[in-house]
């Protein structure tokens, strides 16, 4: 089941994100909630911006 929400979720970023593929932990996370899970997902984006 989670190999077949893989390849939907998949084709939805190619479809309107245009990316390829998934970053490290980014699967986990998806799948995880798709399972029902909770989850909390920190995203750095490289860059500390002060205020």
């Amino acid at each position: 089941m989670l190999l077949q929400n893989k390849e939907v979720v998949l084709e939805a970023m190619r479809k309107y994100y245009g990316f390829s593929g998934f970053r490290p932990g980014q699967w986990e996370s998806i799948s995880a909630a798709l399972e029902g899970c909770d989850v909390v997902v920190l995203i750095s984006d490289r860059f500390w911006r002060l205020f």
